[in-house]
């Protein structure tokens, strides 16, 4: 009876222990961007900035110099399938629909580089 109980704690904190290395990962490589919010579900990184207009400098940023960056440092994003960056009433933004699925190409890339912004902008719609 014990190990049933056990087990069934296990299963029902694992998702949420699995989430929070996603967050705390995300806080530590988005932290120069200083979000007001960082959620992450169903492979979902939603971040929210402190602006009141996200532009596509701003949102390519994230994705380059954090989400990116992040995994050439040695963060593991590889469950982020999809990311949001979104403005401070999380009411616009951009969507990458790759999520972290681009970062090694870009990271291969001079930053700045006209074929990466073509791979991000072919890869985001607007939120």
């Amino acid at each position: 009876m014990f190990e049933k109980i056990t087990l069934t704690l296990l299963v029902a904190l694992l998702p949420t222990t699995l989430f929070a290395d996603e967050i705390s990962d995300a806080k530590t490589v988005l932290e120069m961007w200083a979000p007001t919010s960082i959620e992450f579900s169903d492979g979902t990184l939603t971040v929210a900035l402190p602006q009141r207009q996200i532009t596509e400098e701003m949102y390519t940023a994230v994705l380059t110099a954090g989400l990116c960056l992040g995994q050439a440092i040695g963060k593991d994003f590889s469950d982020v399938s999809e990311l949001v960056v979104l403005n401070q009433l999380k009411q616009q933004g951009y969507v990458n629909e790759n999520g972290s699925g681009d970062c090694n190409r870009l990271n291969s890339m001079p930053i700045g580089n006209d074929a990466q912004r073509y791979i991000i902008l072919g890869a985001t719609h607007l939120y």
